[in-house]
């Protein structure tokens, strides 16, 4: 009796927890961008958000407003290559809009 009291405590935890999810996450997923930057603003802004704000902006286009927020992933994290990678492939984009 008590072995099926825990496994059901368990499962019941594990459902609460996977109904928590990260509203950001879930936007971010579902391709809208437009909250998830919403979403991120109204966060204390810390390099996982600025890095999700980074990629929301530039699915969208706005890869100019990507590579500052991307410039400031590296100002607080200088051993994040991904961020380095973004910030490279806004650079290029940029390029691209530039030449033609």
């Amino acid at each position: 009796m008590r072995k099926l009291f825990i496994l059901l405590f368990f499962s019941a935890s594990s459902l609460l927890m996977a109904q928590n999810t990260n509203p950001i996450q879930e936007a971010m997923a579902n391709y809208d961008y437009e909250t998830a930057l919403t979403l991120i603003d109204k966060e204390t802004p810390t390099v996982p958000l600025l890095y999700q704000k980074g990629k929301a902006l530039k699915s969208l286009g706005n890869n100019r407003e990507a590579l500052q927020v991307y410039e400031e992933v590296v100002m607080q994290d200088s051993l994040n290559p991904r961020a380095y990678i973004e910030a490279a492939e806004c650079c290029k984009s940029l390029l691209k809009t530039n030449r033609h």
